[in-house]
């Protein structure tokens, strides 16, 4: 029901369904001309960013504004974050390969110079060492059969895309780097020559080092 729902500042209703409503609402709001290129007007935040973020109903709600499109797949907000990147923020790798395959650029790179492949990495360096605090851990990584396969999928797609997890990860041990007196992420941007655009439009990442 609306009157359960709990929209953020600047929300209009488009968002609120989206991000809270269940399937008959959002199919209604697309039935009837909903714009799914809409934005919170303080937050920044676009429909697909926020797509199921409180119904768990995510993947779904993903897929439909796909499917209507077409969407902005790369639109940033105030902190650089595309909807891939607030996907992978959640966890939820099977949404983050949907709006990838979709067609959104993974060469986008946030208010603190990351892109998602440097997420990825991060994400992945997290849980390796958790593994190392918790053995057993590991190996309910390697019997799950969502997660799992999920981000597997994400790391290739974004190999063809020509970015190397094990290359993000040295990324990753540099972070808090200081090169030529700026932070490693933001020196690696510089020397790209990419300071000026928030997604390069790169048609590969060969420079990833």
């Amino acid at each position: 029901k609306l009157q359960n729902m709990r929209p953020m500042r600047g929300d209009c209703m488009t968002i609120v369904i989206f991000g809270e409503a269940s399937k008959p609402w959002r199919k209604s709001l697309l039935e009837h001309g909903g714009n799914i290129n809409v934005v919170n007007d303080i937050l920044h935040d676009s429909v697909l960013m926020v797509a199921g973020r409180r119904n768990r109903e995510r993947t779904e709600a993903t897929r439909e504004i796909l499917e209507k499109g077409p969407v902005d797949l790369n639109f940033q907000d105030e902190f650089g974050l595309t909807a891939a990147m607030h996907a992978l923020a959640g966890g939820d790798y099977e949404r983050v390969t949907m709006i990838v395959e979709a067609g959104a650029s993974v060469d986008c790179y946030d208010g603190i110079h990351q892109q998602l492949i440097d997420k990825v990495a991060r994400r992945w360096v997290n849980m390796r060492r958790r593994w190392e605090e918790e053995p057993v851990l590991k190996q309910v990584w390697l019997d799950d059969k969502v997660y799992r396969p999920a981000f597997e999928k994400l790391v290739f797609l974004l190999s063809e895309r020509g970015f190397d997890l094990q290359t993000a990860m040295l990324g990753v041990m540099r972070e808090k780097e200081m090169i030529d007196g700026v932070p490693y992420y933001e020196w690696r941007r510089r020397k790209r020559g990419h300071m000026d655009a928030g997604c390069p439009g790169l048609s590969n990442a060969s420079d990833q080092k």
